[in-house]
């Protein structure tokens, strides 16, 4: 009886974002003084996603090149940040 039933496969995406997760740069004061780093990556915010390929949003081949066209050509604000990251231009 259980092989009638439909099969449909659903994955769960999960994203965390910190509020001093990446605070490896703060402004200077004049006379040289700065904040202090905290000591961890501070109140985090998670969320979750379900999606699957029956009832999930696709995206068309025109709309996927409408977006990599708007893309093309730009960079990241902070070059050496992203190659120290990644270690590679991306």
């Amino acid at each position: 009886m259980i092989k009638d039933l439909p099969f449909v496969i659903f994955g769960c995406h999960n994203c965390i974002f910190n509020q001093y997760h990446m605070t490896t740069k703060s402004w200077v004061a004049l006379d040289g003084l700065q904040p202090i780093d905290p000591k961890d990556d501070g109140q985090g915010l998670m969320i979750s996603a379900f999606k699957s390929r029956e009832f999930g949003l696709e995206i068309s081949d025109e709309d996927l090149k409408r977006r990599n066209e708007s893309r093309r050509g730009k960079h990241y604000l902070d070059e050496k940040a992203v190659k120290a990251k990644r270690g590679v231009w991306c």
